[in-house]
């Protein structure tokens, strides 16, 4: 618990997400979407290995969020 005290996982945590949906023609649209383009902090989320067996001792880890950027198509018939 030594790990997770000292990187203070357990504070705020803001992250601005943004996506835009364009609607080509009726059944047709367009969205583009942006995760993680801003966030407090480092960024990084908080996750634990609860395991079945005691043989890893260290189970604590901190997963850096990426920015992500994408694009999706609808097309309803």
């Amino acid at each position: 618990m030594a790990a997770v005290n000292a990187a203070d996982p357990y504070g705020a945590d803001f992250r601005l997400d943004l996506s835009v949906k364009y609607q080509v023609s009726d059944p047709f649209s367009v969205t583009l979407f942006c995760q993680n383009l801003a966030a407090t902090g480092d960024s990084k989320r908080y996750s634990y290995d609860a395991g079945v067996n005691g043989i890893t001792p260290y189970r604590v880890a901190f997963v850096e969020e990426p920015t992500v950027v994408g694009l999706r198509a609808d097309y309803k018939f």
